[in-house]
């Protein structure tokens, strides 16, 4: 076992005690609401630790959104429950009626499709707004975790989505860091006895925003989102990449080359 592997599995652990005390003293929304915070803001801190440590200058812009079309993005139960939050907090009713019907509209789209066909259908997640995320605050994991230190293979998979020849060029140790987080966070609800599954971004958030006991139904351990999206071996492998299999992955040490 690498040093960098080392790393992130005790990082891990340690966020899965965190969680598991954390979990088994939150029991009212708001405070769980709270802890999924928490925990996204783990990820973004080793994001942001590691790349300026190991001066990892990314490709990724405000205003670049070549990622959020057709790319999948699976969510946690407890992730669509804040989202849900979130919007039905901050946006007001004409304009929250609008984004859920086309929240429901890009669930029925990605209904039973595979992540390969999501991306040659060009899918768009229903949160970008003119070229930018609109719920960033509240973004999933899985989205926080990507990222790429060269644009052009990006915006090349983006154009040719059914060639699978091209994808994003990532950090393996960011990778490795943020994957155990997100494992831990599995874990964590797991031990819990809630669901834990992962599940298409806007089918679960339609879910949730056409159920107004979602959160207490979740919280007594059942399964509300519908169909579970297959949880992908490579994604919590120490290669991960959330792009395509032409993904390159590299060392933190060769992100200085870049």
């Amino acid at each position: 076992m690498d040093e960098v592997v080392k790393l992130a599995n005790d990082l891990g652990q340690q966020e899965l005690k965190r969680l598991n005390k954390a979990f088994a003293q939150s029991k009212a929304p708001d405070a769980v609401m709270r802890l999924v915070d928490s925990w996204h803001e783990q990820i973004d801190g080793y994001m942001n630790k590691n790349s300026h440590q190991h001066q990892i200058k990314f490709a990724c812009r405000s205003g670049c959104s070549s990622c959020c079309t057709g790319l999948r993005v699976s969510v946690t139960a407890p992730e669509a429950l804040r989202i849900k939050q979130h919007l039905e907090t901050t946006l007001p009713l004409p304009d929250l009626a609008t984004l859920t019907q086309r929240i429901r509209a890009t669930a029925a789209r990605s209904r039973g499709i595979s992540t390969q066909d999501f991306a040659v259908a060009r899918i768009t997640c229903p949160f970008l707004k003119e070229g930018s995320c609109s719920i960033y605050a509240v973004r999933p994991s899985t989205c926080r975790r990507y990222h790429s230190v060269e644009l052009d293979p990006c915006l090349r998979r983006a154009a040719m989505p059914e060639s699978r020849a091209f994808g994003a060029v990532t950090i393996r140790g960011l990778n490795l860091g943020v994957t155990a987080l997100m494992r831990s966070f599995f874990q964590s609800l797991k031990k819990q006895r809630l669901d834990n599954s992962p599940y298409e971004l806007s089918s679960a958030v339609a879910d949730a925003l056409d159920n107004p006991d979602a959160y207490m139904q979740w919280r007594q351990g059942k399964k509300i989102f519908g169909e579970p999206v297959r949880r992908d071996k490579e994604a919590i492998s120490e290669t991960t990449s959330l792009a395509n299999a032409a993904s390159a992955v590299l060392n933190f040490d060769d992100a200085l080359d870049f």
